[in-house]
C-alpha cells in the first residue's frame, strides 16, 4: 500500500496499493497493469511499504508523449526515506510501455495516469506547463 493525505486538518487516506505478485496497481474501484522493473544502474526497485504522496511533477517531451520516460502526464512522487523521485508514471510506449526498465518506479500505462490523476483529485494536469509541480497541499479536496 502506497498511501497520501490530502488534508493536514482533516487526514483522509488516498490508498493506491501496488502488488508485484500480480503486476498491477489498484486504486479506488480500478485495477491496472504496473511493473517495477527497476534497470541494473537505478538504486534498485521501488521498496515495499508505506509513503505518503509528496507531489505531482509534469514531464512533456517533445518526442511522441506516450513514448517519452514519463508518458503524457507525468510523475507522481512519493516520500521514500533514502530515495529521490521515487513515484508512479507511465511512458515507454514504444519499449514495452508498463514492462519498460525504470530508475526504481512503478511504471503503469497511460489510461492508469489518467484515472489515477481523477482520483487524487489533480483533473487540470493537461494545462499545466512542463515542470510545473503540484504538492499535496495544492491538490483540491474532491
Amino acid at each position: 500500500n502506497i498511501d497520501a493525505n490530502e488534508d493536514e486538518e482533516k487526514i483522509e487516506m488516498i490508498n493506491i496499493c501496488y502488488d508485484g505478485k500480480l503486476n498491477e496497481i489498484k486504486f479506488g474501484d480500478y485495477k491496472f497493469e504496473a511493473y517495477n522493473k527497476a534497470q541494473r544502474s537505478s538504486k534498485g526497485p521501488f521498496p515495499n511499504g508505506l509513503y505518503t504522496f509528496d507531489y505531482f511533477k509534469r514531464h512533456v517531451k517533445p518526442e511522441k508523449e506516450e513514448d517519452n520516460v514519463f508518458g503524457d502526464v507525468g510523475n507522481i512522487i512519493f516520500d521514500v526515506p533514502g530515495r529521490q523521485w521515487m513515484g508512479i508514471h507511465a511512458g515507454r510506449e514504444n519499449k514495452g510501455g508498463p514492462k519498460a526498465w525504470t530508475n526504481g518506479c512503478i511504471r503503469t500505462s497511460e489510461a492508469a495516469m489518467k484515472e489515477l490523476m481523477i482520483f487524487i483529485g489533480i483533473n487540470d494536469w493537461k494545462s499545466m506547463k512542463n515542470g510545473t509541480s503540484r504538492t499535496k497541499g495544492n491538490i483540491p479536496k474532491s
